[in-house]
């Protein structure tokens, strides 16, 4: 376990008396976490989002997905079902690629178009 003092784990330490505001803000630095969103990557989401929510093909097409998963896993052993889910995530995030580039290039040519 790590201990933000640096002392060894298990240590009681007094509690601190000072006001919360005379404490330095900790920052946690790990290259696995993803890197916080820009305002670009928000604006896409956002779009993406708006684009989906309300067409019904959309979500016609996402319960039928559902409806063969769930078919699919009772078939399936429990590894070979974990097999095809990471399939499934690197087909999603294929094509998720390709679709945020779009919104991407989208939002681009609509702030183009208004500073003209």
């Amino acid at each position: 376990m790590f201990s933000i003092s640096g002392e060894a784990p298990g240590v009681q330490r007094a509690a601190y008396a000072g006001r919360a505001s005379e404490l330095a803000p900790l920052r946690v630095s790990d290259s696995r976490k993803a890197r916080a969103w820009s305002r670009q990557e928000e604006r896409v989401e956002r779009l993406i989002a708006r684009l989906f929510a309300n067409d019904p093909q959309h979500r016609q097409h996402a319960k039928r997905i559902r409806t063969r998963q769930l078919r699919l896993k009772r078939a399936l052993s429990g590894p070979a079902w974990r097999l095809y889910l990471l399939l499934e995530e690197a087909e999603v995030g294929r094509w998720t690629y390709v679709v945020d580039r779009l919104a991407e290039r989208a939002i681009l040519v609509a702030r183009k178009r208004r500073s003209r």
